[in-house]
């Protein structure tokens, strides 16, 4: 290979992860948006004050404000519940600057007035993303009128301002750069693609380094890491199906056959990895045959196009003769009965997906022909969902929090005028970003530390740059549209860098307003940063707070009822009877269920406390493998008989009544409780055990039994931790 093509491949190598690492382009487009919003309404404004001789900058950068949280505070769930929010926000903001004005000749007037918007963000927020909307720009609007100190009669302009942010910010959202769900639905299924290929690529790698010892060490990491990933843009994009038409991209694909399709394709990995673990371990892959076949198998099934080419044939067809031959190597090699077990496993999910694959280019291929199909539309009304959650006698999470952001804003601006007097708004700004998004006392302790770090560095380095760039008026108005970029693309991945690059332009900004940046003034910023946090933190966790692990177990209690209707949805699906739910939908609700529950207990795996910490992994480790294995149940089986089905009733009546045990402790209502731990008869066990004459028989029906009985052990496992009593059975 040329030094050409390796600077080839390592390009492409990184475009495709680039690619992976924003499924959809949703957060460069959303950030690309934002950016051109803020700067063309403010060279828009700019330009046209010029014209009227007007140089008021403040009436420009509010503009860019404006366009700014035009993109990106609109959260509603359709097009059309977007352009109305989108339409109501210029109304809020003008409101809000003519009452900070006119208030501004009175003290203290607008220090109780910026409180209301701040207590209705929060408690309005129950009936709808859209009055948090409002409320933010009625924030922002008398947060600024305030700081600069916007005169009565100049008011008319920032009306000017305001229609202008806000009308670029519609232009670009829903004209201009609109959502396009077909275009970000073919667009996040792609980079799932791509993660599948780094995946076979990786796992390749990781078999041919079987006498690397740290080289296979680093390599499973990075298996873990991907894999994980994966799991994550599979459920993005199974997400994305309530707002879109498979059959429009491509044609016979509808949408529960394409969650089936994504559902095979992460569980081909989830078995490949386990598989490909035990054998290393065993040493397998000294048996250079072995790790050849397996090596092709893998690039075989890599190759197949399914829904990006109409024919995937020759490909499905190759991959099965490899698949051939690794069956026949695994028969003729000597295997414990657990890797035996993985390998029919493995074997049965590709045989599967190559069949998934083969039905979905048959309804492509069919629909395609029938040309009457290119007409047809499904009606897309939206459907209008009333969320009437039963109500109990405890204050509602919106309540609290209000209460919380006004207690902790009222000492804010008291401080505000103590500690920084000329920017008396400084630490209650702070503090109100930092309920947005957190509702745990662990949540607002890691936010908190996140912004005084992200504050920190963007003040030092912010203030060197504007040093560098003081009185290059184009320059620095390039840094600071750069700094947004930045800020907004990476804020989904950390919150500590979105919030360095913000401080940067916020340094950016006071050279531009002020004349000059100084240490005092970036000083009094880090300084009003701790403390707008530390008050955030304080409210939080002594008005009313809600504990992280308070947290943990309602988040872990949702899981477990996922949990329960997969498992009663299975055993009825295996006894014949019609399917009472989507299954594969229902597993994507476990995984997004699980990421919740880690995001929730994310402070408590920071703890500095090493019980508490092992406690939390332990907790969520022991969920993670319920998951894994709760997932393999879904592949369809061959008949199960009497016998085996007997067996099988048996253990899902002791799994409902130890998942019921697990949810009253969870909940506190249950002080001493039992749980089953099953034992399978030796008989039973001989059933399968023939694994020579009984091959087929062990990976059609033996799954099922296997994996239930896992479920079970892992779910005895848990109750224990959680302090119930076991008690031994038998089926």
């Amino acid at each position: 290979m040329t030094t050409y093509q390796i600077v080839l491949n390592r390009i492409q190598h990184m475009r495709a992860r680039l690619t992976a690492s924003d499924p959809g382009l949703t957060r460069l487009i959303t950030t690309t948006k934002a950016t051109l919003s803020v700067m063309t309404s403010v060279f828009f404004v700019s330009a046209l004050l010029a014209l009227l001789d007007q140089g008021s900058l403040t009436v420009s950068i509010f503009a860019g404000a404006m366009g700014l949280l035009g993109v990106l505070v609109v959260f509603d769930d359709t097009r059309f519940k977007k352009q109305v929010t989108t339409a109501l926000l210029p109304i809020s903001a003008a409101i809000s600057i003519t009452a900070g004005a006119f208030l501004s000749q009175y003290p203290h007037a607008s220090d109780v007035v910026i409180l209301i918007p701040i207590f209705s963000a929060f408690y309005f927020s129950k009936f709808g993303s859209r009055y948090f909307s409002i409320s933010m720009v009625s924030f922002i609007s008398i947060y600024f009128s305030s700081i600069l100190g916007v005169p009565f009669q100049d008011v008319p302009w920032f009306y000017l301002s305001i229609l202008v942010g806000i009308g670029f910010a519609y232009l670009y959202n829903f004209i201009i750069i609109r959502d396009q769900p077909n275009v970000t639905l073919k667009r996040s299924l792609r980079s799932f693609h791509v993660q599948i290929n780094l995946l076979f690529n990786l796992i390749g790698s990781y078999v041919s380094s079987s006498d690397q010892e740290r080289q296979r060490k680093a390599l499973k990491r990075e298996l873990d890491y991907n894999a994980e990933r994966l799991n994550e843009y599979a459920q993005k994009v199974s997400s994305q199906l309530s707002n879109v038409h498979p059959e429009e991209i491509w044609p016979g694909v509808t949408k529960e056959q394409l969650r089936i399709y994504l559902f095979d394709a992460s569980m081909l990995i989830e078995t490949l990895l386990p598989t490909m673990d035990d054998l290393l371990k065993d040493g397998a892959f000294q048996n250079e045959s072995l790790q050849r076949t397996t090596a092709t198998l893998l690039q075989a099934i890599r190759d197949i196009r399914a829904l990006r080419h109409i024919d995937s044939e020759q490909q499905i067809q190759a991959a099965e003769r490899r698949l051939e031959e690794f069956k026949q190597l695994t028969i003729e090699t000597q295997l414990d009965s657990e890797t035996f077990f993985l390998f029919n496993r493995l074997i049965t999910m590709c045989e599967h997906v190559f069949a998934n694959v083969r039905t979905l280019q048959a309804l492509r291929t069919q629909a395609i022909e029938v040309k009457d199909r290119d007409n047809m539309e499904e009606d897309t009304s939206a459907e209008e969902e009333d969320d009437q959650e039963g109500k109990d006698s405890r204050m509602e999470p919106t309540t609290k929090k209000a209460i919380q952001a006004v207690a902790a804003g009222s000492v804010s601006i008291v401080l505000g005028y103590i500690l920084t007097p000329s920017q008396q708004y400084w630490i209650l700004l702070t503090a109100f970003i930092i309920f947005m998004g957190t509702d745990t006392v662990g949540r607002t302790f890691l936010k908190a530390v996140e912004r005084t770090i992200g504050t920190v560095f963007g003040a030092i380095i912010g203030f060197v740059i504007a040093q560098f760039v003081y009185g290059h008026t184009y320059v620095e108005i390039g840094l600071i549209f750069l700094c947004i970029f930045m800020a907004f693309y990476f804020l989904p991945i950390s919150y500590s860098f979105m919030m360095f690059w913000i401080t940067m332009m916020v340094a950016m900004l006071y050279d531009l307003l002020l004349g000059g940046i100084t240490w005092g003034v970036l000083g009094a910023r880090v300084v009003d940063t701790i403390v707008g946090a530390a008050l955030a933190l304080a409210a939080a966790a002594y008005i009313l707070p809600k504990k992280t692990q308070e947290k943990v177990s309602e988040t872990t209690l949702d899981y477990f009822s996922h949990l329960n209707k997969l498992l009663n949805g299975t055993l009825q699906q295996l006894k014949g009877d019609p399917e009472p739910l989507d299954l594969t939908e229902k597993t994507f609700e476990m995984d997004e269920t699980l990421s919740q529950l880690r995001t929730d207990a994310e402070s408590m795996r920071k703890t500095p406390g090493a019980t508490t910490r092992t406690r939390i992994e332990g907790w969520i480790t022991r969920i993670a493998t319920l998951n894994y294995y709760a997932k393999h149940l879904l592949t369809p089986t061959a008949e199960i008989d009497d016998q085996l089905q007997a067996v099988i009733d048996q253990l899902n009546e002791y799994i409902n009544d130890n998942i019921d045990t697990i949810q009253l402790l969870l909940k506190d209502e249950r002080s001493h409780a039992v749980v089953w731990d099953v034992e399978v008869l030796p008989s039973h066990m001989a059933y399968f055990n023939d694994y020579e004459n009984n091959e087929r028989k062990l990976t059609d029906s033996y799954h099922h039994f296997y994996y239930i009985r896992l479920i079970n052990q892992t779910l005895v496992s848990f109750a224990t931790d959680l302090g119930a009593q076991t008690e031994r059975t038998s089926v």
